[in-house]
Formats: C-alpha cells, structure tokens, sequence
C-alpha cells in the first residue's frame, strides 16, 4: 500500500517547501526561523508571552504603535487585557507604560511568515497554510489540525499512534479530546476522518516491524519494574507501548510478554537480596581490616539466615 499516495499533505511539508523557496531570496533569515519553529505539526493551542508578544508586534507593525488597554480587550487578535497578568506579572496598563517609550520590533512575525508562505505556494500545500491562518492567534482542535498531528506523528514514527501515548505528549493531542469535542472515540474519529491510518491501526502490518526486537533492546536499556514502568521510560520513537505488543501476540500479561521474548524478569525480592549481600560483603571486608573476623563472621551469616527465611517467605 502506498501511504504516501493516499495521506494528506502535512503542514510541516508545506512549510519546509516554503523555506526551501525563501532560502533562495536575500534577507528572509527571520521569516525563515519563524516557519521552521512553526514546522512542529501541533497547533498552537495557548497563550504564552512569545506568542503574545509575537501578536502585539504584528499589531504594532500594522499600526506603528502598540495597541490599548480597549484594543487588547475587543480585538481577537490579541492577547485579552485580563491575560497580561500571567502572561507578564503586570497588568496591561503597566506593560504598555513600560514599553511605550522604547518598544523593538522585528521585522516579521508569525501571521506575515505564514500570509508570505501562501504567497508562494499553491494547492494543498498553500491549503495548509490557509488553515493555520485560520486559526491565528490560538488555535482550538477541529479536523484539519488533528489530521495533521497524527499523520505527522505517523510520517515521524512509522507507526499510528495509541491512546496511551496522548496522556502525556508534546506530540500529540490529550485522548479526551475526541470525547469531548466530537463525541466519540479516537478509532470512530480515525475510521471517519483518515481511514488509511484506522486500517494501519488495525491491520498485523503494524507489527511487520520486529517490534519484539524493538522491545528487547528497550527492556535491556530501561530494565523496568513493571509494564507501567515500561511505557512511561520507553523512547516512542523506537519502540511503541507493551501492551500494544502484547495484544498483536495475544498475550494476556506482562509476565508473558518478558518471558515471551527469552528476558529475565525483574525479581523485587531478588534485587532486594543483591543488594543486602552487597552490604554483608562490605562488612565482612571491614572485619578483616578491623582484625575481628570472629564477631562479624557470625553477624554475616546471622543476616544471611534472615534473608534466607525471608526469600522463603
């Protein structure tokens, strides 16, 4: 199957095309940084001060002035007069008084990289421009953006990403998201909006990869506790959730799973032991310096009886 036929074009390829066209025209380093940074593929969804700042540039670039207290408050464009607070730790009244007299501004901003982007591209490529357009200043999820975070994390990764993974990505959108915005699942949402992705889902060509080597070499460097361990330490860039491996092997637990794939497991009260006989060898080191072998032998072999009743236990 030739995904690259049937995926929609990302918002990252239209920008990276658009600064390979700007890198062949004099003076547009900062038109050029603003589009790489914006090349990330995740919608900008908050306010942040770069961001605001970015925004009373493009008024001020517009207007060669800063904007007021009123403007902050009725125009969209800009941060709300309410917001300076955290954004600054200062009212709007004490920022525009503080800035007033001296205010430097670049000579591009985030909405002029992008309208000079369109200006240079066309079809879906200028199309995706067109709709981080849209949603400037502060985007909010709808089906454009969503359909380009995950097929961008699928060109990145080679691989449709699972719900566990959006608890807590930079990456990807919150799996709640789809509950309460579209009122369904993340699969219904991917089976409706990008089929070609809900198919890779599903289908064992996910798993042609050998995720089981993948998982290996994962295991050996983390060497986790548990599964839970597993998945939060693990790099998604090379090796995706143990239980996703354990579901396309039909395995039922992550005991399984480890023995599955010829690891040892992890042994709590061996490791607890290692580390107790780690001690008795100190000491027993420490006798022989000391010259009191008698008294600490016994003591050696005292706590060694204990772990013995212990491991029995």
């Amino acid at each position: 199957m030739n995904f690259t036929k049937e995926l929609p074009i990302t918002r990252k390829t239209a920008i990276y095309k658009a600064i390979s066209l700007l890198s062949k025209e004099k003076n547009r380093e900062e038109e050029i940084a603003i589009l790489t940074e914006l090349a990330t593929g995740v919608p900008i969804l908050q306010w942040s001060e770069k961001i605001a700042r970015d925004c009373i540039n493009d008024f001020y670039i517009e207007n060669n002035r800063l904007p007021t207290v009123t403007e902050l408050q009725k125009n969209s464009d800009l941060p709300c007069h309410t917001n300076f607070k955290y954004l600054f730790g200062m009212t709007a009244r004490q920022w525009l008084d503080e800035n007033s007299k001296s205010y430097e501004v670049p000579k591009s901003t985030r909405r002029r990289a992008l309208l000079l982007a369109s200006e240079l591209l066309d079809g879906e490529e200028q199309k995706r421009i067109f709709e981080m357009l849209d949603e400037y200043p502060i985007a909010k999820w709808n089906d454009e953006n969503m359909s380009n975070c995950l097929v961008s994390f699928f060109e990145k990764y080679n691989r449709v990403p699972i719900e566990d993974e959006m608890a807590d990505s930079e990456e990807l959108p919150y799996y709640g998201i789809f509950k309460y915005k579209w009122k369904t699942t993340y699969l219904k949402w991917l089976e409706e909006h990008i089929p070609v992705l809900y198919e890779e889902y599903l289908t064992e060509r996910v798993y042609q990869r050998d995720y089981v080597a993948d998982f290996k070499r994962e295991y050996n460097r983390i060497l986790p506790k548990t599964e839970v361990d597993f998945n939060r330490r693990r790099d998604p860039g090379k090796c995706c959730s143990a239980d996703r491996i354990r579901v396309a092997l039909n395995l039922k637990s992550w005991q399984q799973l480890v023995t599955y794939c010829g690891l040892k497991p992890f042994d709590a009260m061996a490791d607890k032991i290692a580390k107790e006989r780690a001690k008795i060898k100190s000491v027993e080191m420490i006798d022989v310096d000391c010259g009191e072998n008698f008294f600490f032998r016994l003591y050696s072999k005292k706590i060694e009886k204990e772990l013995e009743l212990l491991y029995q236990s």
